[in-house]
C-alpha cells in the first residue's frame, strides 16, 4: 500500500481515537508533535526507505510501499500475546492498546 495512504489512515486514526482521550493542552502538544513528524511526508518516506532497520524487516520497499497487512498482523499477534500494551509519554495520558485496536487502525488505513 502506498506510504501516503498509510500515513493518511494513521492520521485519521489518531484524530478519531487518540486526541479524544486528551485534555486541550495535551491535544495541542500531540497535534504539534504529529504535525512535525508527518508534515513532510516525502522527507519521512525517504528517511524510512533508507533506514537499515526498516529495510531489514521489510516494512517498506524501495518504492515506498508499506506491507500494511503483514505489519499489522504481526503487531496484533504481539499485542495479543501481551494482552495489552501501554505507552507512557511525558505530558501525555498513558495510551493502552489491545489487539482489537489494531483492527480499528487497519480499517482507518483501508478507508483512505
Amino acid at each position: 500500500m502506498t506510504f501516503e495512504r498509510v500515513i493518511n489512515g494513521i492520521n485519521k486514526y489518531i484524530n478519531a481515537e487518540i486526541y479524544s482521550t486528551m485534555n486541550d493542552w495535551q491535544e495541542i502538544i500531540a497535534r504539534i508533535a504529529v504535525s512535525r513528524m508527518i508534515g513532510n511526508t516525502d522527507q519521512l518516506k525517504q528517511s524510512l526507505t533508507s533506514n537499515g532497520f526498516v529495510k531489514t524487516f521489510a516494512i517498506i520497499d524501495d518504492s515506498g510501499n508499506v506491507d500494511v497487512d503483514g505489519l499489522l498482523r504481526d503487531l496484533k499477534t504481539q499485542i495479543s500475546a501481551k494482552g495489552k500494551v501501554t505507552i507512557a509519554l511525558p505530558l501525555m495520558p498513558s495510551l493502552t492498546f489491545k489487539a482489537e485496536d489494531v483492527d480499528v487502525l487497519h480499517r482507518y488505513i483501508m478507508e483512505c
